[in-house]
């Protein structure tokens, strides 16, 4: 630096954007005082199956129900923008990868064909919504899920454990 000159200490001028679902969880609480917060309410469900479908429309992926799966998704998430984005993104890689899978079976070799693809997502889409794969859980809390993953499952009569020649024990069913 220069002579005579304090250097002043620099600060950051550029905004720092948190987005959580509780803002007053304790790990929050140092930082309160220094925010800026929104409530953000969900949006209309039907505006958002309309932005949905336009997100699906440029990446080049279709759902043959549209209104009907993608009502039925926004229902799902309680209009969760980010559960829905995610959703839609587990089931678009699935589509493709099936996609992949048949075209290959088929025969049809990676830029074979002229036309650029359009992927279907509506079966990989109606199984998440069915099993509830990727989606946001809505009646669970942490006590509920650490019981959940945390807990053992009974055993059947068919699976027994031996001992290996090592002395661990495996797992045969």
């Amino acid at each position: 630096g220069k002579k005579g000159k304090v250097a002043r200490p620099t600060y950051l001028r550029r905004p720092i954007i948190l987005i959580c679902n509780h803002k007053h969880a304790p790990a929050l609480r140092p930082i309160l005082p220094y925010a800026k917060q929104f409530d953000v309410q969900p949006p209309n469900p039907e505006r958002l199956a309309g932005r949905l479908r336009a997100v699906l429309s440029a990446e080049r992926m279709s759902v043959v129900a549209g209104g009907m799966l993608l009502h039925r998704l926004v229902a799902s998430t309680g209009g969760d923008i980010r559960s829905c984005l995610y959703a839609l993104q587990f089931a678009s890689a699935r589509a493709r990868e099936l996609t992949m899978k048949k075209r290959e079976r088929d025969g049809i070799q990676p830029g074979e064909d002229s036309g650029v693809i359009m992927c279907d997502i509506s079966s990989t889409l109606m199984n998440a919504l069915d099993k509830s794969t990727g989606l946001k859980d809505m009646q669970g809390d942490v006590a509920g899920t650490v019981a959940t993953v945390f807990r053992k499952k009974k055993s059947s009569g068919k699976n027994k454990r031996q001992k290996t020649a090592t002395g661990a024990s495996s797992l045969v069913a």
